[in-house]
Parts: C-alpha cells; structure tokens; sequence
C-alpha cells in the first residue's frame, strides 16, 4: 500500500507531531513495516475498498499505520484492542488538528473531514474485533513451540 518513503515520512510525522505509537513503528525498517501497512480497512477487504477508504482519508495515512501496526502486534484481549482504537483516535484527531489547527469555524471542510474521522473510530471500534482476534490467532500460529526437556 505504501511505498519506502512514505512509511520513512510517516515515521518522521510521528515524532514531529507527539503522536502516539508503538517503539517498532520507529525502530522497524520501512521495508519491514511495509507488509503490515495496508491502509484503511481491514486486511480481509477487497482491495479496492481499502484502496477507495484510503483515499477518503489520504491526510491521515500514519494514523491508520501505527493502528495496522497495533493490531498486527495484537495479544488477543479486549482491553489492548480498546487501547490501540484509542490510539487511533488520539492520532486521528491530532492530525485533524495539525491540519485545520483552531480555523474550524465556518470552515465546512474542517468539519467534514472532522466527522469522517468520527466515523473512522466508530468503524474499528464496532468492527474491529475480528481483525484483531485474527492477527493474535496468527501470532500464536507463528508463536516457536516451547522446547521440551
């Protein structure tokens, strides 16, 4: 979805603008991120929907990044899933604000793409459970077997 140099300036963002994230999403190569980057929507969305959604929010791509990142990183409880939309949140809007800073009044543009990004956590937190139960089941697969003694 996204190439080396747009997850490298997705990593300054983060920093140059206090978002949250996980310490992976700085420390991983973009090349190792790449893979789990993959826009807005869920991995399990047609191409094209995911394509189309991250083009409705195209000034907001390290928000859905670090939240890729989260889910892909998840443990399997609610509580952490809860946390990470959160995040998503928090990131969403802090971009939001870095954007239109304070000039929101009368500013119809302001306040469209404020809803958009409402909806956006209304999304993953009404419906993003099956993709972080998936990503920790995956994990677990992935997870090497004790070694016995």
């Amino acid at each position: 979805m996204y190439d080396f140099d747009e997850i490298a300036a997705m990593q300054q963002q983060a920093v140059e603008l206090e978002l949250q994230y996980p310490i992976d999403f700085l420390q991983k190569d973009p090349a190792e991120l790449q893979p789990v980057l993959n826009g807005y929507g869920s991995a399990n969305c047609p191409e094209m929907l995911r394509q189309l959604l991250s083009r409705a929010f195209g000034c907001y791509p390290t928000a859905a990044a670090i939240h890729d990142l989260r889910y892909e990183q998840s443990d399997g409880t609610e509580d952490s899933r809860r946390r990470a939309d959160r995040e998503f949140a928090y990131n969403l809007r802090t971009l939001w604000l870095h954007r239109y800073g304070t000039r929101i009044q009368g500013n119809w543009l302001a306040i469209y793409a404020l809803i958009k990004l409402i909806l956006a956590y209304a999304a993953v937190s009404w419906f993003g459970r099956n993709a972080w139960l998936r990503s920790y089941s995956k994990n677990q697969m992935a997870a090497p077997e004790a070694e016995y003694e």
